[in-house]
């Protein structure tokens, strides 16, 4: 009796192995990424935020009771701290005491605007009496930089 090649397991394991190959290099897979972080306290909050791609990433501190937001960038090749950052949130936000600040980081277009390119990542920063949202920037250069605001709108109504 002659066996036919539709009756063979092995051709079907191999036009499935062909089959599933072909299917999984034709599949819109979604890569991994890492994300960033943010935590925060009744005292203050922090964030990281990407700055280049290949270079670590910066972190940021609000400080709640005085509004001050700090960051700083980590140089691998000087083994510490190589940039730092800082705003004055409450001037922003024209608020004197009793701030309620919620921050998070931001992925962004960056652009060149005055001093160098702008980081990959920003920080968004709301506060709960004036209802505004405000979008903060950094640049990449090494330094003591000023954050900068990339944009604000109101998320609520101002209970001032």
């Amino acid at each position: 009796m002659e066996r036919n090649w539709i009756n063979h397991r092995l051709v079907w394991l191999g036009l499935g192995l062909v089959a599933g190959i072909g299917v999984a290099q034709m599949w819109n897979g979604t890569p991994a990424e890492a994300g960033y972080a943010a935590a925060h306290s009744d005292k203050f909050s922090m964030c990281s935020a990407e700055t280049m791609v290949g270079q670590s990433d910066a972190i940021f501190i609000l400080d709640q009771a005085t509004g001050r937001l700090v960051g700083a960038t980590y140089d691998r090749t000087n083994g510490g701290f190589s940039s730092s950052y800082g705003r004055n949130l409450a001037a922003d936000f024209k608020v004197t005491d009793k701030a309620e600040y919620v921050m998070c980081p931001a992925n962004i277009f960056p652009s060149l605007t005055g001093g160098g390119p702008q980081a990959l990542g920003g920080i968004y920063v709301a506060e709960m009496r004036t209802g505004i949202c405000a979008l903060y920037g950094f640049p990449t250069a090494g330094g003591t930089s000023e954050l900068s605001v990339l944009g604000t709108f109101p998320w609520r109504r101002s209970t001032r």
